[in-house]
């Protein structure tokens, strides 16, 4: 080997270890920004005013805690910024709720308040003016005309849904059921069998009221129950079911394979962007879907049914519905 090969050789060896270290510097500075950007945000984050909403003991029991914990995470990512719980006893009066909601923050973004509690939302508005407060009502509907926003349950757009995810599970064989209360008008029943048509189940389901014990046809495909229905559940059918519910469905049976969650903490991002409404307006907003993936053992089904519950843009194009935009 002449001298010209070894130092073409030796300079070879020298420029890798120089380029090796370039490309590692690069690395370490990209992944410093990354956690630099990271931080940063987390800093701005929990700088950012919350959002609180009222909660009593009871709802607790019913929900779940750790369920609790991770829609409530869920809520704060999309708002970013801190989405804090307001526990006080079942019951309280107006002050005590007042007393409670600033006791965890001074300057909240706005304050969420159940619709048995909205005495206190008016206590709340009162003393504090500059911060929107909100009662979300379920599926009841208010007069309005009040000092405070109402954020009600978008019920059409929910039928509608479970229609659609009926006619998955129905796969156009058998019967549906639901199970109904009260509540439920013509315009309800309507679109629930829109949501069936839609979905290519083309019969009339048969609706039943949710505190008579009826047979169950041995041809039912599935069962919705948006009423009172105990008597049904206690049963050992193995028939799926579209709960619409705020229990834990990790107290229920693997039949139970969709449940629609109106409750106050599911919708509180929505919620949040909505107080701030014109007072006395009513914001209609549709309910957070939960699937029980590992109750569905048919990925086709489950893949389905993932489908129709990202289609709340088109659900409110159909029905209507105040669209809220996250702030």
């Amino acid at each position: 080997m002449g001298m010209g090969d070894e130092a073409f050789f030796t300079g070879a060896d020298s420029a890798g270890p120089s380029r090796r270290n370039r490309r590692s510097l690069v690395a370490k500075i990209t992944g410093l920004a990354f956690l630099v950007l990271i931080l940063g945000l987390g800093g701005v984050f929990f700088l950012r005013s919350p959002v609180l909403l009222v909660t009593d003991n009871s709802f607790g029991r019913i929900y779940g805690g750790m369920r609790g914990m991770m829609v409530r995470v869920e809520a704060a990512l999309k708002l970013f910024r801190p989405v804090k719980q307001v526990w006080i006893a079942g019951g309280s009066g107006p002050d005590m709720v007042v007393f409670a909601v600033e006791g965890i923050s001074e300057k909240p973004f706005c304050v969420l308040f159940p619709y048995r509690y909205q005495e206190g939302a008016r206590r709340y508005a009162e003393r504090h003016p500059g911060t929107p407060a909100a009662v979300l009502t379920g599926r009841a509907r208010v007069s309005g005309g009040d000092d405070i926003p109402y954020i009600m349950t978008n019920t059409r757009v929910d039928l509608y849904r479970a229609g659609r995810s009926a006619a998955v599970f129905a796969g156009g064989e058998g019967e549906v059921l639901l199970f109904q209360d009260e509540s439920l008008g013509a315009s309800e029943r309507e679109a629930f069998e829109l949501g069936l048509q839609d979905g290519g189940f083309e019969r009339s389901p048969r609706y039943l009221r949710g505190n008579t014990e009826s047979a169950i046809p041995g041809n039912t495909s599935v069962v919705v129950i948006i009423g009172p229905a105990d008597h049904y559940l206690r049963q050992n059918y193995d028939i799926p079911v579209i709960l619409f519910s705020w229990i834990d469905p990790e107290l229920t049976r693997r039949s139970i394979k969709v449940f629609f969650d109106d409750s106050p903490l599911a919708l509180a991002a929505e919620a949040a962007a909505a107080a701030s409404t014109v007072p006395g307006e009513m914001t209609e907003i549709p309910s957070r879907v939960e699937l029980m993936g590992q109750r569905i053992s048919e990925k086709k089904i489950l893949l389905a049914l993932k489908k129709v519950v990202k289609a709340d843009n088109v659900m409110r194009d159909l029905f209507g519905g105040n669209t809220t935009q996250l702030p």
